[in-house]
């Protein structure tokens, strides 16, 4: 079962060591670095016990055709995920991570395709579009976003203004994803986007149709050492201060994302480690600005370019920041 949020909160203050700019931080649910990505989360723990969150999301669940016993397994591994992912974007500061399952995959090994039956199938194959390519989901932005209105004092200037980008990100882009799709036809368009994602539904229920699964012994044990595992590597980061190794390179370790980004993320570590031992944390703070304006950098020239393009109808033009 799905603790609550104020247990959430409670698991933190175990004694755990943490530092941040040379300060030792001794509660991270009230410090207000770390305040803000405490509370989302703990919200999030929240809605999962109150009845109108609850409510909703299991009767919309059970109604699409689920059975109702999966209906929680299935809100916990999507919890679980959102949760997981959005601690991982919004504590390593990476730009994206995908995990090595989708709570549709989890929920047809550890049930069986077999046990879901016809409607049961169909409803776990549509979450895919919700709860399939976690590439780009909402939680990790917020999360920094609440971050960075503490850090700057913009409060609900900042929050109203992550609300607008989020409806007007969402209108354009759906809105241009169907006049393009319209225009210039779905299947001549990006082959990935346009055709393998939007397949992906009815062939997974078509197989298993065929051929369904049955319940996986071997999925629920690597499951259930990979969860003992990042258990004891939570456990050594907080009573073994001096170790260097971060958790979360476990769980990160297995996404293709990490193929793309791993030399930046050693560079980044090792020009972190360079700046510390040479200026301790002042030189640190006085650094940052300087790394910052690289991401910033290549973000404005992309995006400058991408107006060119966009202007001046120039098209096969690739800008690489993922792959």
């Amino acid at each position: 079962m799905l603790r609550t949020g104020d247990e959430y909160r409670e698991s933190l203050r175990d004694g755990r060591e943490i530092h941040m700019d040379g300060e030792r931080i001794e509660d991270v649910t009230t410090h207000p670095a770390f305040k803000p990505i405490v509370d989302i989360r703990a919200r999030i723990y929240d809605m999962a016990h109150e009845d109108a969150t609850r409510g909703v999301m299991s009767v919309w669940l059970w109604a699409t055709g689920l059975p109702v016993i999966v209906v929680p397994l299935f809100i916990a591994v999507s919890m679980i995920l959102f949760i997981g992912l959005a601690r991982v974007v919004a504590e390593t500061g990476m730009p994206a991570v995908v995990p090595a399952m989708i709570p549709a995959g989890f929920v047809l090994s550890a049930v069986g395709g077999a046990n879901l039956g016809p409607t049961g199938l169909v409803a776990a194959a549509y979450s895919l579009p919700w709860a399939g390519d976690f590439l780009v989901f909402m939680s990790a932005p917020l999360a920094n976003g609440l971050r960075l209105a503490t850090a700057t004092s913009a409060g609900r200037r900042l929050g109203s203004a992550l609300v607008l980008a989020l409806a007007i990100g969402l209108t354009v882009s759906c809105g241009f994803l169907l006049y393009l799709a319209h225009r210039h036809g779905g299947v001549n368009l990006h082959p990935q986007y346009f055709k393998q994602f939007a397949a992906m539904p009815a062939d997974l229920i078509a197989r298993q149709l065929a051929t369904p699964s049955e319940i996986s012994i071997s999925g629920w044990a690597w499951t259930s050492a990979g969860a003992i595992v990042m258990g004891l590597l939570f456990l050594a980061r907080e009573r073994l201060g001096w170790r260097p190794l971060h958790p979360v390179g476990f769980p990160v370790s297995m996404g293709w994302v990490m193929d793309v980004v791993w030399f930046s993320v050693f560079l980044a570590w090792a020009a972190k480690m360079i700046v510390l031992r040479s200026g301790g944390p002042g030189l640190y703070a006085r650094s940052r600005p300087l790394f910052l304006g690289l991401a910033l950098g290549q973000i404005v020239a992309g995006g400058l370019w991408l107006m060119v393009d966009c202007f001046t109808g120039t098209v096969g033009n690739r800008i690489p920041m993922l792959y």
